[in-house]
C-alpha cells in the first residue's frame, strides 16, 4: 500500500484544498444546477410547489389567504384544517402525504426506539420540533391569520420525519452536544420562514440540506478544546 502511494504536487494540493474550501457551496448550489439541467424535475417541484395542499378550502403558505390581526375572522382562518378532530386525525395517520411521513404516531415510536438505543442524538429532534413550535406558536399568537397552530404544524408535512430520521443522519451531523443544539435550531428556524412566509407549504428538506452544508463550520465553532489546550498567540 505505501509503496504505491505517491505524493501530489504541490499544485495539485492546492486545487483538492480549493475544493475542499468551496465544498459547502457546491452543496447548496447543486440542487439548483440539477434542476436547471433536467427541465422535468424542476417543473415537477414547481408544480408542488404551487399544488394546494388542501384544496377544499383551508391551506398553508400561499394556499390560504392570510388575514392580518386578531380579529374574529383572522382566528377562524384556518377552521377547516386546524381543529381538534383534524388533529386527532394527523396524529393517527389519516392525511395525504408522502410515504412515511403520515402516522405521526409511527414516527414517534420509531424515533423513540432510536433514542432507547442511542442510535442517534435526542438533541437534534427536541430542539428541532421544539424551535418550529415555538415560532409558529408565537407567530399565531399575535397573527392567528396568519398561520396555524403550533400543533398542526408539528402533525402534519415531513416535520416528525426529518426531525427523527433525516436531520439526525450521523454523518452530515455535528457531532458535539452543542453542535446539535445549534443545526436543530437552525433546521426549526428556516423550516417556519418557509412554511409561514415563503411560497412553498413545506420546509423540512431545504432547511435540512442548507443546515448539513453548515455542519463543518457548526463543528469547527462548537468543538471541544483539549484539557490543558492554550492558544497559539500570533
Amino acid at each position: 500500500m505505501r509503496a504505491g502511494f505517491q505524493r501530489l504536487p504541490s499544485a495539485q494540493l492546492l486545487d483538492f484544498q480549493e475544493r475542499i474550501d468551496v465544498a459547502p457551496f457546491a452543496l447548496l448550489v447543486e440542487p439548483v444546477a440539477v434542476g436547471l439541467r433536467r427541465p422535468g424535475f424542476a417543473g415537477g417541484v414547481r408544480a408542488e410547489a404551487a399544488e394546494p395542499e388542501f384544496p377544499e378550502g383551508g391551506g398553508v403558505a400561499s394556499t390560504t389567504k392570510k388575514v392580518l390581526g386578531r380579529t374574529p375572522e383572522a382566528e377562524m382562518n384556518f377552521s377547516k384544517i386546524d381543529n381538534e378532530a383534524l388533529l386527532w386525525r394527523y396524529f393517527w395517520g389519516q392525511k395525504g402525504g408522502c410515504i412515511g411521513e403520515t402516522s405521526v404516531i409511527a414516527l414517534l415510536i420509531g424515533g423513540l426506539l432510536l433514542i432507547a438505543f442511542n442510535l442517534i442524538n435526542w438533541r437534534v429532534p427536541v430542539c428541532y420540533i421544539g424551535t418550529v413550535a415555538v415560532i409558529t406558536g408565537v407567530v399565531h399568537w399575535f397573527l392567528p391569520g396568519v398561520t396555524p397552530t403550533p400543533l398542526f404544524h408539528i402533525l402534519t408535512g415531513g416535520l416528525m420525519l426529518g426531525a427523527f430520521f433525516m436531520a439526525t443522519d450521523m454523518v452530515t451531523s455535528p457531532i458535539t452536544g452543542a453542535g446539535c443544539v445549534v443545526f436543530a435550531v437552525g433546521c426549526g428556524v428556516i423550516t417556519s420562514v418557509i412554511r409561514i412566509w415563503g411560497n412553498y407549504p413545506e420546509g423540512v428538506s431545504f432547511s435540512i440540506l442548507f443546515m448539513n452544508a453548515l455542519v463543518p463550520l457548526i463543528d469547527r465553532w462548537c468543538g471541544r478544546r483539549p484539557f490543558g489546550y492554550v492558544a497559539k498567540r500570533g
